[in-house]
């Protein structure tokens, strides 16, 4: 039985579910999709065209008509039309003459007791490589009907387009030339990702060699001997693995050279990162109370002290002095306006001159502010004393009896000397 010899019997209501189905159907069924799709390809290759099909939940039979223009075909295979589908009569042929030359496909399915199901087939189109780039080959739908029950039918056309060869055309990100990875710590692995693309029409062969004397770089995966079909792509991430035991400072090189269908050099470096250079100006005494301690009216008393620079860039500071006892203290040198570079130092001395006529109990105080690049205050301290003469211990009687008796045996050691 054809599809023609299955309407027919249909119409007939041969088949008294389908006659049941239409008795019953009250409400207006949705519409069946179909479609082809919209591809293109050079001129000799072979196509496949999918075939869309969208059902509508109800109605178990189906038709129609796909026309085009035969001229650039060399056959259309449609032993693939219907596949996947859950047609229980399946037909897709060519009803003119038999084959492609023809210029029409027809299409009918039909199920039962289920609705049909939504599926995809391919049509196989094989070119003959006649057709120039820019020509399009359009397959439009007619004859189109949805039944059992009936329905509309929203239909989508298809077209292959024929563009020129061109053969691989091989793209790299980032292009060739240099790949800076960028600075990290010592030990740290630094990386970047890359892709090359075929945008050609063929596939594509290259292959990638890292010259590396550092042995710091590395590229994953392999890149040796690769191929990319036309369209496709591939991923690829270099790498630099900062040695532990490197300086700030140290830089690193390497080549990734590709030839065949990609050809140039990836100029990969990477290096330590260096800290942002800046001054660490440490003073001694620490910034806070400085007792230069008590003295006689007229003593000097100094303390020694010192400013060194342990950072990485110069460091200026500026200190200045203020005395509130009336002109005691002094700094030497001046430390005004004083630049010192990484590792420097400078030594100074503060002193207090108490006055000569100065009383005990007498205090002075007073400050050397510092700003700059070191900020703080010391406070300064100092003050007058009496001298208290140390205590001259003085005979008890029992040590005067003891020097009398020695005064007698000396002196009757010496009577003695002179009698002889």
């Amino acid at each position: 039985m054809n599809f023609e010899q299955l309407k027919r019997f249909l119409a007939a209501g041969a088949v008294s579910g389908a006659m049941i189905a239409g008795a019953v159907y009250a409400g207006e069924p949705g519409p069946v999709e179909v479609s082809l799709s919209q591809v293109q390809a050079q001129a000799g290759d072979t196509v496949i065209l999918d075939f869309d099909f969208v059902g509508n939940g109800d109605s178990r039979g189906w038709e129609g008509d796909i026309n085009y223009d035969a001229t650039g075909i060399a056959n259309i295979d449609l032993s693939d039309c219907l596949e996947g589908s859950n047609t229980f009569i399946p037909s897709c042929t060519f009803p003119s003459d038999g084959d492609h030359t023809g210029g029409v496909i027809r299409i009918g399915i039909f199920t039962d007791p289920d609705p049909l199901a939504d599926f995809t087939g391919q049509i196989v189109v094989e070119l003959d490589g006649s057709l120039d780039a820019g020509d399009v080959i359009e397959f439009s739908w007619s004859a189109l009907e949805a039944n059992s029950p009936d329905a509309p039918v929203e239909a989508t056309a298809g077209s292959i387009t024929i563009v020129e060869e061109t053969g691989p055309d091989l793209v790299v990100d980032p292009d060739f030339g240099p790949v800076p990875l960028g600075e990290g710590a010592a030990g740290d692995t630094l990386a970047a990702g890359g892709n090359v693309a075929n945008n050609g029409s063929e596939a594509g062969t290259f292959s990638c060699s890292l010259d590396d004397a550092t042995g710091v770089f590395g590229v994953s995966p392999d890149l040796g001997d690769v191929t990319v079909d036309a369209g496709d792509d591939v991923d690829f991430e270099i790498s630099c693995a900062l040695p532990g035991d490197a300086d700030e400072g140290d830089t690193f090189a390497a080549d990734l050279n590709c030839s065949g269908d990609l050809e140039g050099t990836h100029e990969l470096t990477c290096g330590v990162e260096v800290s942002d250079p800046e001054p660490n100006l440490v003073v001694n005494p620490p910034f806070g109370p400085v007792p230069l301690g008590n003295g006689s009216a007229g003593d000097t008393l100094s303390a020694n002290g010192s400013v060194v620079n342990e950072g990485t860039a110069d460091g200026n500071f500026s200190c200045s002095l203020t005395d509130d006892g009336g002109g005691v203290f002094s700094v030497s040198p001046d430390l005004s306006d004083i630049t010192l570079g990484p590792d420097e130092g400078a030594d100074f001395s503060v002193s207090c001159a108490l006055p000569a006529d100065g009383e005990e109990g007498d205090s002075f105080s007073g400050t050397i502010m510092c700003e700059g690049d070191l900020n703080g205050t010391h406070e300064l301290s100092c003050g007058v004393s009496e001298f208290e003469p140390l205590p001259v211990p003085t005979m008890q009687k029992w040590s005067l009896i003891l020097f009398a008796l020695m005064m007698l045996i000396a002196g009757g050691i010496g009577v003695r000397f002179f009698r002889a």
